[in-house]
């Protein structure tokens, strides 16, 4: 049962992450005062790679459901 929420959890995770991202990055031609902004790169780093795992996760069950 938990192999098959695996890839709707990256999913997830990777939706609300690249929601964050947009939330909290700067308009175009805006610069930020002070330090670099971490939160932003982070945000799409993470949620990239979630979706990414998401994806290979649910080709890899496909595969083997098909494999039988």
């Amino acid at each position: 049962m938990t192999r098959k929420l695996f890839p709707i959890g990256l999913l997830l995770i990777g939706a609300i992450l690249l929601y964050v991202y947009y939330a909290t990055r700067l308009p175009p031609g805006m610069e930020a005062k002070g330090g670099e902004d971490w939160i932003n790169n982070l945000s799409l780093v993470s949620s990239i790679v979630s979706i990414v795992g998401g994806v290979i996760s649910v080709t890899l069950q496909v595969i083997q459901h098909r494999k039988g």
